[in-house]
């Protein structure tokens, strides 16, 4: 048996558990998915295990039987998707984590790439690449759809970015000099960074005083506004200004931009000149 670490499906649905599959395989991981009885002998070699089901008795029985497996075999997380029950049961019946109710497939792949970079010997602490989570927006809204409390840091160079959730609600935001919906909003153009999430007590600020789901909607609006006004314009983009042509046009570029020029250095990101300049994104 090879030891390459693997993804295991097993859902009592199965166009739920082809969804899934095939979601992990676009992303080149490689995937056994069948019953649970099928799939018991790949528990010692699996990074997460995938498992759902349609009701209550048999999702309580599919994760007892999964957990009291996994014990002997390695103990990989195992992340509930599907109804059935609801989220407080199925951690109560062993599930690391839960998404209940209907779900994205993305969402899926995000929080099981994000179980199977658990620390070893530190459950509380899962690290990983901004670039295999599809970005921070998503990463938010996989975080906020199991519920999830604890702190997001983001670390890319010399900068840290950190989202606190509590239960699943964004409750804070900081980058830089940037708080709340600012900072959430800032943090949304990282494309590259490495990221940990460390399970935690938080308190409950409320810097950002709307819901979960009015958050990500305004995040997604955002974005599309983002890309709108940017074009092609990348935010990991990196521009050095022509100090010759600058000085051509000195008299006709407006005082106040100059400093924001002087960002574009050859070494900031679009992202990185946008967070130190003292204008705001669309500005």
């Amino acid at each position: 048996m090879t030891d390459t670490p693997k993804v295991i499906v097993v859902h009592g649905d199965p166009r739920a558990a082809d969804g899934v599959r095939l979601g992990f395989e676009r992303e080149g991981l490689a995937v056994v998915a069948g019953d649970v009885d099928a799939v018991l002998p790949s528990l010692e070699h699996a990074a997460v295990v995938i498992a759902g089901a349609t009701a209550a008795d048999a999702a309580k029985d599919l994760l007892l039987k999964l957990v009291s497996a996994g014990a002997t075999r390695g103990a990989p997380p195992v992340l509930y998707v599907g109804n059935g029950v609801s989220r407080d049961q199925a951690l109560a019946a062993g599930a690391t984590a839960a998404l209940v109710g209907p779900a994205f497939v993305r969402d899926v792949v995000t929080i099981g790439r994000i179980l199977a970079g658990r620390r070893p010997g530190n459950r509380s602490v899962m690290d990983g690449d901004l670039g295999d989570s599809f970005g921070v927006f998503y990463l938010v809204r996989a975080l906020a759809a199991i519920g999830a409390t604890g702190t997001l840091l983001m670390m890319r160079g010399l900068r840290r970015g950190e989202i606190r959730f509590f239960e699943g609600e964004v409750t804070s935001a900081q980058v830089g000099g940037l708080h709340g919906q600012g900072a959430l909003h800032q943090l949304l153009l990282w494309t590259e960074a490495r990221f940990e999430l460390r399970y935690e007590p938080v308190v409950r600020r409320q810097q950002i005083p709307i819901s979960s789901d009015e958050l990500l909607a305004s995040s997604e609006r955002f974005l599309i506004d983002l890309r709108a006004a940017s074009g092609v314009l990348s935010p990991a983009s990196v521009y050095e200004h022509d100090g010759a042509v600058m000085q051509q046009h000195a008299r006709s570029i407006p005082t106040e931009v100059h400093g924001v020029l002087r960002l574009f250095d050859g070494h900031r990101t679009v992202a990185d000149a946008l967070e130190d300049s003292p204008y705001r994104v669309f500005e």
